[in-house]
């Protein structure tokens, strides 16, 4: 659910096979308020509202792309502004990241 906003970014920016320009960056750096668009717009057109943990699955999905030391986004949260629900996310997603092959990473065999 983190990153289900993607999908109101054009496909070119998302398959690009390099590194994306300033512009493109600017672009893709708005998925997470597209996540709590759509993650709101799910649990109201189900009528889920009330269900205890929405705001948790809200941070993740808004600020799973802040930093520690602030030069994260969208808000540049810094250190315990940051949820801890996002941190702990922030730890798994890193893990992932090291262990999982993917596309645009280089890995020697």
């Amino acid at each position: 659910m983190h990153d289900v906003g993607k999908i109101g970014i054009p496909d070119n920016i998302l398959r690009k096979p390099g590194k994306l320009d300033d512009e493109e960056f600017k672009v893709m750096k708005t998925h997470p308020e597209k996540n709590c668009k759509i993650i709101d717009a799910v649990f109201k057109g189900f009528s889920l509202g009330t269900f205890g943990h929405v705001n948790i699955m809200r941070n993740i999905a808004e600020f799973h792309h802040e930093v520690i030391d602030g030069s994260g986004y969208p808000k540049g949260l810094k250190g315990d502004e940051i949820p801890i629900e996002v941190r702990v996310s922030a730890v798994a997603d890193v893990f992932d990241a090291l262990t999982s092959r993917r596309a645009y990473k280089c890995i020697l065999d």
